[in-house]
């Protein structure tokens, strides 16, 4: 039995059969021209309600901008109508820019949008941009992004109790020894040079010395100094060189005052025994392998290249200062006796065992990346901050004294196993920053007001994730404060109560300021974007970066009454490096149609692709039915929007093709971008477009009005997806 709207259908066909030249099912007897002649007659009264095209309509929403982009650092640039920072939004294009290169990008913007988002990702991930009014300005530049960094991340040096040594200059690490240096002799000052030495090595004081090729100072395992620098003497392993120590006490010490070892870019420095820098300052631009590391006393390591401790690296003393800016691995990290620890902007850490700040005047500052195997914060120093992203492949143990000022500070992201919160601690998270747990979090926090605390402002949050958070101990009065503008996201959160005996509700965890329960009544929706210092974060999920598309919507003259704009709808994807995909989408006409793209048919039949037959109307009552299919992939693409893209409607004897109107045209093509989720909603059968988008006739008559009407449809006249 027919449908109802199968009989309204053909009802309606057989009508325009009768009144017209052609018919869309009749395909021996299809006249071209005098369907586009009804076509545009009917299009003036039906969509236009009798007004004029306006001369300039171009029937596309999306007009190319050329923006010009200079970068210092190699990356990816991706353009956005709306913030990246601040919501989850389909690039507009992306491409990648060299190092020091300047591109000017064609942007298909939106014809309603004139402010535009760059950004550009370096090869970290970490995210920065730009805002960009083309009315003002075609040009944008990222420059100097290592001190964007520094200033997002900044090390709050005004509060830390250690002022850390400036990183030394290029220039301090020479590439060869002097002309008139001269050969070591035993006690001999000025400059000296150290080539292949295999014998025991003292010179005088405040010598100089450039090692050269393989030494190895060791006088048959005497029990002597077999590498003795007095006072004030400065060491230079030169590039191409290896110096190699031992000592017959199980420990290399450089201990005289003044003592300055510097290892150039090429050069390498290998210890035997535990090596321990006393009152001296060792500078590594090239390779440094030991057994174990000590920086003692007012010694200082400051590491630009690679440190490799296959056991402990400690610090001993409140003088003492290890800095890293290069790679770091070592079993454990111990940073003790009041002594500095800083991982800086570009430095990477791994340390395959623990970490253990465990002294309450010691300094731990990370402000580059840092992974570890375990991370206990103890004895309540003032002086541990995060300001990039720390991972805890274990457990994340803090324990801290009744001390207000002794709190595990974070700006960056923390990603750990598991999470002990004992006794009086707290945490102090800035606004966008993560702590994630990815399994379970034990809080047991013993006086009011002690957990996580937020000093974000405005909309922002600082997110705690968790798998579960569970209670320390039973029947405890403070178990943990959520304080200020903080979202905790936990599978799983121990329930508020009292234990019978007095306590007030809600006794067990408190919400303060603001904080909020992500799955617990409030809906809270928030994303924190991917960066270097943070792998991002998105409620409920993970959302990938939506697909922006711009849409080709047809009418193929099978009926020139209906305007749904819906015969087949195609879908081109944002251009990625130039490489757009071509998709069907939709295929509303019932006559047999194929696909063009600059003349080269990339699709025999629209229905056929959707695996249905000719008389099959798909996607569009409504609701996707059919998964959208991709038939081709086009290159050098700049505007995605303008591809010479046509259809081949099919009749017995003729056939005819419909590509995009000249300007001021009536349109059987029109261009639609989508909106900030990659998306438009085409008009569902039989559906004139002006109904469920009014703005349309107005846009089609005036190209400067109602530019955005194809971002505020009426749900009931769309396909939804």
């Amino acid at each position: 039995m027919m449908k109802k709207s199968e009989l309204m259908k053909a009802t309606a066909a057989l009508a325009l059969c009768l009144a017209a030249v052609g018919c869309s099912h009749d395909k021996d007897v299809f006249d071209t021209h005098a369907k586009e002649k009804e076509y545009e007659s009917k299009f003036n009264s039906g969509v236009l309600g009798g007004q004029d095209i306006d001369s300039r309509q171009t029937w596309n929403t999306t007009v190319a901008t050329d923006v010009t982009v200079t970068s210092d650092e190699a990356g990816t640039v991706k353009v956005y109508t709306t913030s990246p920072m601040a919501a989850n939004v389909a690039p507009l294009t992306t491409i990648r820019i060299g190092a020091g290169e300047t591109k000017t990008i064609v942007v298909p913007r939106p014809q309603n949008v004139t402010q535009l988002y760059v950004a550009r990702l370096d090869e970290a991930g970490f995210l920065v941009e730009q805002s960009l009014d083309i009315t003002e300005q075609q040009s944008v530049a990222f420059r100097q992004t290592t001190a964007q960094h520094a200033a997002k991340h900044a090390v709050r040096r005004a509060g830390l109790n250690f002022d850390f040594p400036d990183a030394p200059a290029a220039s301090d690490f020479p590439t060869d020894a002097p002309a008139d240096a001269q050969p070591y002799s035993y006690g001999k000052t000025g400059s000296i040079v150290i080539e292949n030495e295999n014998g025991n090595v003292q010179p005088g004081e405040n010598a100089v010395l450039y090692v050269k090729g393989n030494c190895r100072p060791d006088l048959n395992n005497a029990k002597i100094w077999t590498l003795y620098l007095p006072q004030g003497c400065t060491l230079y392993v030169l590039p191409g060189a290896t110096l190699t120590l031992t000592d017959y006490n199980g420990t290399y010490s450089f201990a005289q005052s003044g003592v300055k070892v510097y290892v150039c870019p090429g050069g390498k420095l290998v210890s035997e025994v535990k090596f321990q820098m006393y009152n001296t300052a060792l500078y590594n631009a090239g390779e440094v392998e030991v057994p174990e590391l000590d920086v003692a006393g007012d010694g200082l390591v400051y590491n630009l290249g690679t440190l490799t401790v296959a056991g402990q690296a400690y610090g001993s003393n409140a003088g003492s200062a290890l800095v890293n800016n290069g790679t770091l691995t070592a079993s454990d990290l111990i940073v003790k006796g009041s002594s500095h620890f800083l991982n800086d902007e570009d430095g990477e850490v791994t340390i395959s065992g623990k970490t253990d700040v465990n002294s309450t005047d010691a300094t731990w500052v990370n402000r580059g990346l840092y992974t570890t195997g375990s991370f206990a914060y103890t004895a309540g120093s003032a002086y541990v901050i995060n300001n990039c992203r720390l991972t805890v492949e274990e457990d994340m143990d803090i324990r801290l004294g009744q001390n207000d000022a002794a709190t595990f500070y974070t700006d960056g992201s923390v990603i750990t196993k598991t999470l002990v919160l004992d006794g009086p601690a707290n945490v102090s998270m800035a606004a966008n920053t993560l702590f994630k747990v990815t399994e379970t979090a034990t809080v047991n926090c013993s006086l009011a007001d002690y957990g996580f605390h937020s000093v974000a402002t405005g909309s922002d949050y600082a997110v705690l994730q968790a798998k579960a958070i569970l209670k320390g101990r039973e029947n405890q009065r403070h178990e943990v404060t959520y304080d200020g503008q903080l979202i905790v996201d936990a599978e799983s959160h121990f329930a508020q109560g009292h234990d019978g005996a007095g306590m007030e509700e809600g006794a067990f965890y408190t919400l303060k300021n603001g904080a909020l329960m992500a799955n617990g009544s409030t809906n809270v929706s928030y994303t924190i974007p991917k960066a270097k210092c943070n792998p991002g974060y998105s409620h409920g999920s993970v959302v990938p970066e939506p697909v922006r598309y711009f849409f080709y919507a047809f009418e193929d003259l099978g009926a020139t009454g209906d305007f749904d704009f819906n015969d087949v709808v195609l879908g081109v994807t944002a251009p990625v490096n130039g490489t757009s995909d071509i998709y069907l989408m939709a295929a509303g006409g019932t006559l047999p149609v194929a696909i063009r793209l600059d003349g080269t048919i990339i699709c025999d039949d629209v229905h056929a692709a959707f695996g249905e037959s000719t008389d099959k109307m798909v996607n569009t009552f409504g609701k996707v039915d059919h998964e959208f299919v991709k038939i081709g992939t086009a290159n050098n693409v700049s505007d995605p929007s303008t591809l010479p893209l046509s259809i081949v409607v099919k009749g017995a004897s003729e056939s005819h093709e419909v590509a995009a109107p000249a300007v001021g045209g009536t349109p059987l093509m029109i261009r639609v971008a989508g909106n900030d989720d990659g998306k438009w909603f085409w008009p569902t059968e039989y559906t004139n477009i002006t109904k469920p988008y009014s703005g349309f006739g107005q846009w089609g008559a005036n190209y400067s009005s109602s530019t955005d009407w194809y971002l505020h449809p009426v749900d009931a006249g769309v396909v939804h997806y």
